[in-house]
C-alpha cells in the first residue's frame, strides 16, 4: 500500500499529464491553394499514418478550404477527410492502423466532381475567386 507522501507525489506527477491531454488547443484551419501532396503530408503528420497516393490522383491539384471556427486536431482531421471527399472526390481509406490510401472515390454521388477534376475544371469555385474563369480551375492555365 502506498503511503501518503508517495500518493501525493504520484498525483503531482500525473496531474499535469492528465491536464495537458484534457485541453487540446484549438486553431483555425485555412488552406489557400495548398497542393494535394502537402495536404496529404499534413494529414499523415496529424494522424501518424503513412498515406499512399493512387497513381491517377492529379498531383497538381490545389486544395482550398477553411474552418469557420478554431478546431482541435481531431476535428481538423475529420474536416479534411470530409472536404477532400465532398469537394474534391478524394477518399481517404484506412488500411489498418498505420496506413491510409488516397484515391478518387468510386461513389456515384461524387461522379460529377470526379469528372470535372479529371478534366482540370474546378467543380465548385469559391465565390471570392475572380482571377480564373468560372469553369476553369486555377491549376490549369486558361487557353
Amino acid at each position: 500500500m502506498l503511503n501518503k507522501t508517495a500518493l501525493r507525489l504520484l498525483v503531482m506527477l500525473l496531474l499535469p499529464v492528465l491536464h495537458i491531454h484534457a485541453e487540446e488547443p484549438k486553431v483555425p484551419l485555412q488552406l489557400l491553394d495548398a497542393n494535394i501532396l502537402d495536404v496529404l503530408g499534413m494529414y499523415s503528420h496529424w494522424t501518424g499514418r503513412k498515406v499512399w497516393v493512387a497513381l491517377d490522383l492529379y498531383r497538381g491539384l490545389n486544395i482550398r478550404a477553411r474552418t469557420d471556427k478554431a478546431v482541435t486536431r481531431l476535428e481538423a482531421i475529420q474536416f479534411l477527410r470530409t472536404t477532400l471527399l465532398e469537394r474534391y472526390s478524394i477518399e481517404l481509406r484506412d488500411s489498418g492502423d498505420k496506413e491510409v490510401f488516397a484515391s478518387y472515390s468510386d461513389d456515384p454521388k461524387y461522379e460529377k466532381v470526379r469528372e470535372a477534376l479529371r478534366k482540370g475544371l474546378d467543380p465548385e469555385p469559391p465565390p471570392s475567386s475572380n482571377s480564373a474563369p468560372k469553369d476553369q480551375s486555377p491549376n490549369v492555365p486558361a487557353k
